[in-house]
C-alpha cells in the first residue's frame, strides 16, 4: 500500500512539472484580472462629532457653540445698554448686526463641512480640510463680534458721538487691564530664561505697556503676540533696561517670536492701526529716500520732478 501512494505522489509531481508551465501562460480571458489599488488606510475615519469637537473648540459642537455665542452676545448688548442706554432701534441693529455675523460664521462652517464630508475616509483629504479649520477655530477663540464684524461696524454707525465716547473708555479700560495681566504672566515665563530682578521686570512690563497696544483679541496665542510685541520694542530702550548678558540671552527668545507677523496678523491678533503705521512709515521712508538721491543726467529717473505752479 505504501508502494502504491509513493508511484501517486510521483506522478502527480510529474503532471505538475510538464503542465505547469501551460498553465501559467493562460491566456487573459480565461484568468479575472484583478486591479492594482492604491494603499488605503482602512483604520482612518473621522465622523461629524470629530469634525465639530475640532471646529467648535470648547463647546464641543454646533449646538453648544451656538449657546455659547448667543449668550456672549447677550451679556455685551446688556453692558452696551447700561453704559449708552440705548433706545429700541440702536438695539434692534446690533441685533441684527450681530445675527448676520452669526450666520456668517456657520456658513463658513458649512463649506468646510460639505469638503470633510467628500473625504472623511481619506486622511490626505483630511488634512486639507484641516487647513481651512485652523481659521474657524480662531475665530472661535477671538469671538465673533470683534473689531472687523458687523456688529463692531455698527456700533460706531449707531451710537452717539457721546455714547461711543463712553463705551470706548470702558472697553480701552478692560484691555489694558487683560493685557497688563497678559504681560505679567508672559514676563514671569520669560525669566525662567533670562533672569531679571524686580526692578527690571517692573521696567520691561512699563515698557510694554507704554509703547504696544493691547491685541485685537485675547485667547490662546497671549503669549505669542506679548513676546513678538517684546522682540520689537527699540533695542536702546531694552539694552538700557537689561546688562550684557541678558541681552544676548533676550536675543535668543526674540529671535524665535520676530517671524510671527504674518501668522499673528492672519489671526487678526495684531492691532489693525500698528499694520496701517508701519506701512505708512514705509511708504514715507521711499519717499524720503527717492526726493534725497540726487538727480542727474545718468539716472534721469532720480531727477526730481518739477513742482506745478501754485
Amino acid at each position: 500500500m505504501s508502494l502504491f501512494w509513493d508511484q501517486l505522489r510521483f506522478g502527480l509531481a510529474a503532471l505538475i512539472v510538464l503542465f505547469g508551465p501551460l498553465c501559467a501562460g493562460a491566456a487573459p480571458d480565461d484568468v479575472e484580472a484583478v486591479p492594482i489599488q492604491n494603499p488605503v488606510n482602512n483604520n482612518f475615519f473621522m465622523n461629524d462629532d470629530n469634525f465639530e469637537a475640532n471646529v467648535f473648540q470648547p463647546s464641543g459642537n454646533a449646538k453648544q457653540a451656538r449657546i455659547h455665542i448667543e449668550t456672549k452676545l447677550k451679556l455685551q448688548l446688556n453692558e452696551l445698554n447700561r453704559i449708552c442706554e440705548l433706545n429700541d432701534a440702536q438695539k434692534q441693529k446690533l441685533k441684527l448686526a450681530a445675527s448676520s455675523d452669526m450666520k456668517r460664521f456657520f456658513d463658513e462652517v458649512e463649506v468646510v463641512r460639505k469638503k470633510f464630508k467628500a473625504g472623511k475616509q481619506d486622511q490626505n483629504a483630511w488634512n486639507q480640510v484641516w487647513q481651512e479649520i485652523s481659521p474657524l477655530q480662531a475665530k472661535m477663540a477671538a469671538g465673533l463680534f470683534g473689531d472687523t464684524s458687523f456688529f463692531c461696524k455698527t456700533i460706531r454707525k449707531t451710537l452717539s458721538e457721546e455714547q461711543y465716547s463712553k463705551y470706548s473708555a470702558v472697553i480701552a479700560e478692560r484691555r489694558r487691564f487683560r493685557y497688563k495681566s497678559s504681560i505679567e504672566t508672559v514676563i514671569t515665563s520669560f525669566e525662567d530664561s533670562v533672569a531679571l530682578n524686580h526692578t527690571q521686570h517692573d521696567a520691561i512690563v512699563k515698557l510694554l505697556l507704554d509703547e504696544t497696544q493691547p491685541p485685537a483679541a485675547f485667547g490662546q496665542h497671549d503669549q505669542q503676540v506679548v513676546m513678538y510685541q517684546l522682540a520689537k520694542l527699540p533695542e536702546a530702550k531694552l539694552k538700557a533696561v537689561l546688562d550684557e548678558r541678558q541681552w544676548k540671552q533676550a536675543q535668543m527668545q526674540f529671535n524665535q517670536y520676530r517671524g510671527m507677523e504674518q501668522f499673528l496678523i492672519q489671526n487678526g491678533l495684531i492691532p489693525k492701526e500698528d499694520v496701517e503705521v508701519k506701512v505708512l512709515k514705509a511708504r514715507v521712508k521711499r519717499q524720503v529716500v527717492r526726493v534725497n538721491k540726487p538727480a542727474d543726467a545718468i539716472q534721469p529717473e532720480n531727477r526730481i520732478p518739477d513742482q506745478p505752479a501754485p
